[in-house]
């Protein structure tokens, strides 16, 4: 098998993964981590949204969606991306129209990174609600990794944070792996605005790092909906 069709193969079981996780769960990247702090949620598993009220009415919910939805998009500019890179051999290689793909991604991620400094800063100065916090420290989450086919090296991840009750680690660390794309992306940018091509391997380890970011935020929002 070629390297070419390697790498067509692995979009592709990327973009299917991604597919179903949107349709079986509706919270996609860290949703329902709101949950976790005073007052908390609907028990009965109605949206997090407008639960938490700061004093100047925005909430931790409405930020995490704004977040996800960035990095969502973030993720749907690379794939575009990654899918000229893979074109460019029978089309030829067009770097204006990859650039302006990659100044998209660029601009979600860094209005994504946004997003979550400013989760950062709420999260900061709001108390956790002590029996979901008690929830997350009482779950088995080897057994839930097991039973949904998890992938194990990721949800360490997040088993290393929401283990130990730590939401705002987990938050802090959504934020810390965003800077570690944007790094990614700004390389990319410097060799494309010299009309340069970055080369496969690039673009292979931008769809790794891209796809392991967003499942962290899905196993979060699995772990919260699980404990709700």
């Amino acid at each position: 098998m070629s390297v070419k069709n390697v790498w067509l193969k692995a979009i592709l079981c990327s973009l299917i993964m991604i597919a179903v996780s949107l349709n079986v769960y509706p919270r996609i990247f860290a949703n329902g981590g709101d949950c976790e702090f005073e007052p908390g949620c609907d028990p009965d598993g109605g949206s997090s949204l407008g639960v938490y009220m700061t004093a100047d009415s925005r909430t931790i919910g409405v930020y995490i969606v704004r977040g996800a939805g960035h990095i969502l998009n973030a993720q749907s500019g690379a794939a575009a991306y990654l899918n000229r890179v893979e074109t460019a051999s029978l089309y030829g290689t067009d770097f204006y129209e990859q650039r302006e793909t990659l100044y998209t991604v660029i601009m979600e991620m860094e209005r994504a990174k946004a997003v979550y400094e400013a989760i950062n800063e709420l999260a900061a100065v709001t108390p956790y609600k002590k029996s979901s916090i008690e929830k997350l420290l009482a779950f088995d989450y080897d057994s839930f990794c097991e039973r949904e086919g998890l992938n194990p090296y990721i949800f360490e991840r997040v088993k290393a944070y929401l283990g130990k009750g730590d939401v705002r680690g987990f938050f802090a660390r959504v934020s810390k792996d965003a800077d570690v794309i944007l790094d990614q992306l700004y390389s990319l940018k410097d060799i494309l605005e010299v009309d340069k091509s970055p080369g496969v391997n690039t673009a292979w380890k931008l769809n790794q790092t891209f796809f392991d970011y967003v499942l962290m935020g899905q196993y979060a929002a699995q772990v919260f909906s699980e404990t709700r």
